[in-house]
């Protein structure tokens, strides 16, 4: 999947979300496909600031969403971390 291709849409369908997910973020899709207890956490490090980056880290929040699940971004460094829930 082209991520130029995608960004002239500017829209995604729940089709190309999955696609996307399941290519880009095969361990993401797994934990929010087997996940019970509704909530995922990652720390603000794991996505970086390019725009490919910026856009799987939408992409991952929105299809964690759709799953049922609850985000909490962890800030900061590993030492005093600050978690935000997304909901």
């Amino acid at each position: 999947m082209n991520i130029g291709n995608l960004l002239n849409g500017l829209t995604f369908t729940d089709a190309e979300i999955e696609t996307f997910v399941s290519e880009e973020l095969p361990k993401w899709k797994k934990e929010c496909d087997a996940n019970e207890n509704g909530n995922l956490s990652f720390h603000q490090s794991a996505f970086g600031n390019s725009i490919k980056e910026l856009l799987l880290l939408a992409i991952a929040i929105k299809y964690a969403k759709r799953s049922g699940k609850g985000i909490t971004v962890i800030s900061g460094d590993m030492e005093t971390p600050v978690a935000t829930e997304i909901r």
